[in-house]
């Protein structure tokens, strides 16, 4: 009887072990992803904050210089980014309201040299530039949603939504992971789901554990993992597992054209449907990171044979057209001749339907 209780005890303790081991990997992993989200080397402190279903969201009323002074980081009270010299306070309706990745957003350039706003310039508008790094398609439309929810999109009432598309965004709207660090694990909270042919956006559990201990950790001068934050980091640490063992699963996704039809297909569907489209265009804005790719041809079937009033614009002919340099968008965010590039294309295919360009 003795002998039988030794065995339970040692099986136990042995199981707690384990347990506690695997507890600890997930603890120092999450730990690494607190330095790199709190001790970036380019963006400003609470830069961004979390959102359950959009993800990662720029700070309203932000007003810095990026670290590494690439470029200055201001956002309006509503939460698009806007130039230094812009108001953060006040707006005008009707302006351009655009939707996207890092490539919307701008980053590497500032903000009056980005496509929304040049474009906005040329309009005589203003530009509400929603871009966010890391975004995926569900994110954009969830985020359109929210503004529609909160009756911003009412105020604003833009006269139209450019939606900026690549190639990435495809894989990146399927997986349940942002592309910044992958092997770190960092949850996307919104992805595509298509089961048996059915779209639907999927989100994660409701745990913000990658930015729960941000403000934390920027204020540590010391980066080690010590008894304090292990037992900080310790709540989270099944939670980050169940991540881990979904992320792997979903990065063997291989997206496939039918599933980038079914996905757009529903994306402009849904945008649609929060909006007046006699009011308000949509516009899709076709970026490429790399030689003769042009628009998907899904995209191109979907706007002339169903969505015939959004209209679609080729990126690859704008930055041929304009004689952008290919390291300019090659492989990397589109640089300020391609934002140029992209501007000036949507404008002489929207122009006929709107007043005269002041420049």
């Amino acid at each position: 009887m003795k002998g039988s209780y030794s065995y339970y005890l040692f099986l136990i303790f042995f199981v707690f072990i384990i347990c506690l081991t695997f507890l600890s990997v997930a603890i120092f992993e999450m730990h690494k992803i607190n330095i790199l989200y709190s001790k970036s080397n380019r963006w400003p402190e609470k830069a961004y904050f979390f959102n359950s279903q959009t993800g990662i969201r720029l700070s309203p009323l932000l007003h810095a210089q990026m670290t590494d002074n690439s470029y200055y980081l201001k956002t309006h009270e509503l939460g698009y980014r806007i130039d230094k010299l812009e108001d953060a306070l006040s707006y005008r309706s009707g302006g351009i309201l655009s939707l996207g990745c890092s490539f919307t957003f701008g980053d590497e350039v500032e903000a009056s040299e980005t496509y929304s706003h040049i474009l906005a310039d040329s309009m005589g508008a203003q530009s509400y530039n929603y871009g966010v790094c890391s975004f995926n398609y569900p994110a954009a439309l969830l985020l359109l949603k929210k503004l529609s929810e909160n009756h911003i999109l009412d105020s604003l009432n833009p006269s139209m939504i450019v939606l900026g598309c690549w190639e990435g965004l495809h894989t990146r709207s399927y997986q349940s992971f942002f592309p910044m660090a992958e092997n770190l694990i960092l949850p996307c909270p919104s992805f595509i789901n298509n089961k048996e042919g059915k779209i639907e956006i999927k989100c994660n559990l409701n745990k913000n554990y990658v930015f729960n201990l941000k403000d934390y950790y920027a204020s540590r001068r010391n980066q080690n993992l010590d008894i304090k934050t292990y037992f900080k980091l310790f709540p989270y640490a099944t939670e980050y597992w169940i991540q881990k063992i979904k992320n792997t699963k979903d990065k063997k996704i291989e997206v496939n054209d039918e599933m980038v039809y079914s996905m757009y297909d529903f994306i402009l569907n849904e945008m649609q449907q929060q909006i007046d489209t006699s009011k308000t265009k949509i516009v899709l804005l076709w970026m490429p990171h790399q030689l003769r790719l042009q628009p998907h041809p899904a995209l191109v079937e979907l706007c002339i044979n169903k969505y015939k009033d959004i209209i679609l614009i080729d990126g690859y002919s704008a930055v041929k057209k304009y004689r952008v340099p290919e390291l300019d968008y090659m492989r990397r965010h589109p640089q300020k001749s391609s934002h140029l590039a992209y501007a000036n294309e949507i404008w002489e295919k929207v122009k006929n339907d709107y007043k005269e360009s002041p420049n």
